[in-house]
């Protein structure tokens, strides 16, 4: 009786690590898609109040100990405050969207890459005259 309780916890342990194991894979796939999905995005330049911000890639995954985190709604981009200039990310709901870079425009106003262009000429050069 014993044994064959412990042989049945074995059986669903591994029926456990199984399903880990396919749904591991199952969430890598999905990251590949959306990543995918979202490189429309790279390139665009938004502005929010003074700051000018410039989409420089797709979300990323973050590795851990065990698994990774990836976070579809985090875009990673440049932005250039009135002196200074910071990687960081912007919340959108882009990937849930038919039209990704559509929903992000709707998101956040669009700026010309001029303007970001220009945007950075200025802090460069008020950094070389310090």
């Amino acid at each position: 009786m014993i044994e064959d309780i412990n042989n049945r916890i074995d059986e669903i342990d591994d029926t456990i690590q199984d399903l880990r194991n396919e749904r591991y894979e199952l969430e890598k796939k999905l990251m590949v898609e959306q990543q995918e999905k979202l490189k429309c995005l790279v390139g665009l330049c938004v502005v929010r109040g003074s700051e000018v911000f410039k989409v420089i890639n797709v979300p990323q995954e973050d590795k851990m100990s065990v698994g990774f985190s990836f976070n579809p709604y985090q875009i990673p981009v440049v932005r250039l405050g009135k002196t200074t200039i910071t990687k960081m990310t912007l919340f959108s709901r882009a990937v849930d969207a038919e039209d990704p870079k559509e929903q992000f425009l709707k998101e956040h106003q669009t700026c010309s890459k001029g303007h970001f262009e220009k945007r950075l000429v200025n802090i460069v050069e008020r950094l070389n005259n310090i």
